[in-house]
């Protein structure tokens, strides 16, 4: 028995129609929706959710690239003043009816991430029901990143695949409980079944398969402008903690350089045999410079810091005499 029965002749009439049965039917209605576009890296999924939002928005008679920075989350910092926004009623955002939670590419790796992202969802998917019922769209690589809690809420799951220079092909997905073990329920899912009746009058039904072409280009443009700006924002980050870590590393390596040149100026015989004064400054032989584990930059700092050591003593010796000769 076919799940949606829906009037259409080609591929993307049918597409339309699915999301309007879907979505817009249950939002319509009252009934928030919730799907998850899992593929691998650069499979086409948020291109797919913007996709989806196009349509379902051109349904209701908007434009959504006028308004799509409001709909997607990409940072933590996001979350909050955009959800707020959105339930709060100002009208504004009176017709944003969808929200499509991104992978934050630079931290999706992170643990915490993870953690807060799946708790995030599931706060904003539980408030929007009560407040306002939306379609609430989850793009992830693997569906083990999407936590139980998280995909229990799940009604529809597209799966994505691309192979180089092709469309993305998506599968689509119902979700259910199986609840013939009662201690063990489980969540299945199994092929969306369409029936299609043509201009005809036919009927058929199928298993779809979808390749959507890709957002239109005002929709990309506005997707990649708010999609560059966070990644050169979590870039620039990163650099930051980078620069941190050198600058970290190169305080260890000075303490451990002024050690060695501490010990060697205390132990003057290890310290004529590794290298000899010339032209008032200490060099270090090549022997030596092959048999400690330092590179040609830290030797020239241990040089240095014997260099200033033995010129500060000898001049500290100088003032002494001087005293004393008084």
């Amino acid at each position: 028995m076919a799940d949606i029965v829906i009037k259409a002749n080609r591929e993307d009439e049918i597409f339309t129609r699915v999301i309007e049965h879907l979505f817009l039917k249950k939002i319509k209605s009252g009934m928030p929706a919730f799907i998850a576009l899992v593929g691998k890296s650069s499979s086409g999924k948020s291109a797919l959710g913007l996709f989806i939002q196009d349509i379902f928005y051109d349904l209701l008679n908007k434009d959504y690239s006028t308004f799509l920075q409001d709909t997607i989350l990409l940072k933590p910092n996001e979350y909050t003043s955009k959800i707020r926004n959105i339930l709060e009623g100002n009208k504004k955002y009176k017709h944003i009816k969808s929200i499509q939670t991104d992978e934050a590419k630079f931290v999706i790796n992170s643990e915490g991430w993870m953690t807060f992202r799946n708790k995030a969802i599931r706060t904003i998917t539980a408030t929007s029901r009560a407040v306002k019922p939306m379609l609430f769209i989850i793009v992830a690589q693997l569906m083990r990143d999407i936590d139980k809690p998280t995909r229990l809420g799940l009604d529809y799951y597209f799966e994505i695949k691309r192979t180089p220079g092709t469309r993305p092909k998506v599968i689509p997905y119902i979700l259910y409980e199986d609840t013939s073990d009662l201690e063990k329920v489980k969540i299945k899912k199994r092929r969306l079944k369409v029936g299609v009746i043509n201009s005809k009058g036919q009927r058929s039904e199928i298993l779809p398969i979808f390749r959507p072409e890709m957002p239109r280009e005002e929709v990309w443009k506005a997707y990649k402008n708010i999609e560059v700006s966070s990644k050169k924002e979590e870039i620039f980050k990163l650099l930051d903690d980078l620069d941190k870590d050198i600058e970290k590393m190169s305080g260890d390596y000075s303490k451990k350089i002024k050690e060695f040149a501490e010990y060697l100026i205390k132990n003057p015989v290890e310290l004529e045999k590794i290298g000899k004064f010339s032209r008032g400054k200490f060099k270090i032989g090549n022997e030596a410079k092959i048999k400690y584990n330092y590179t040609a930059t830290q030797m020239k700092q241990v040089e240095k810091f014997i260099g200033e050591k033995l010129k500060s003593f000898e001049e500290k010796e100088k003032e002494m005499l001087g005293n004393e000769q008084k």
